[in-house]
């Protein structure tokens, strides 16, 4: 323990070594907290720039945008896209693997599938396609809310076609 020294009329117990190194400390905690705050606004623990990715390529035939960090039981949603070239006989047959289908609480697919049906570890959708769109890619939304935390991981693509993963982070 440090000595009382007098400064000016006042006793003070003073260690300036500990001081200077609890300074330091300090500031260290004040750095940790602002870079905390600014990956919270870029989208760290939700919606924002940097929990948004793409799988695949938007020039492929099929790629799929979603969200990289989500929350549990929170909307979201994932976004598959197909080129008209992957459109066959006015159909569009875009199958999820049933491990990842297994952790969601699907609430709407826009636009509704024609049919649904299963299939060896995973699940079809059927989309009819009219003649109008067939000049730009087709977007299928699943909207839905996870039902685990941690990394999920998913898979989905076209019937015969390409495929794509993607590993959504579920915060509690």
């Amino acid at each position: 323990m440090s000595k009382a020294e007098r400064a000016g009329d006042l006793e003070i117990d003073e260690d300036l070594s500990f001081q200077r190194r609890e300074w330091r400390v300090q500031r260290g905690g004040w750095v940790v907290m602002a870079v905390l705050i600014l990956l919270a606004l870029l989208g760290l623990t939700g919606r924002g720039p940097i929990s948004q990715a793409t799988a695949g390529n938007r020039d492929d035939p099929f790629w799929i945008d979603y969200a990289r960090i989500a929350r549990f039981e929170a909307p979201a949603e994932i976004r598959f896209h197909a080129r008209p070239d992957a459109i066959a006989n006015g159909q569009l047959e875009v199958w999820v693997a049933t491990d990842f289908l297994d952790s969601v609480q699907i609430e709407a697919i826009s636009p509704e599938p024609e049919a649904v049906t299963a299939a060896a570890g995973r699940l079809i959708y059927t989309f009819a396609v009219s003649d109008e769109n067939v000049d730009e890619p087709l977007a299928v939304t699943f909207r839905f809310e996870y039902e685990t935390i941690g990394r999920q991981r998913g898979e989905a693509g076209i019937l015969n076609g390409p495929a794509q993963s993607f590993n959504p982070f579920v915060l509690p």
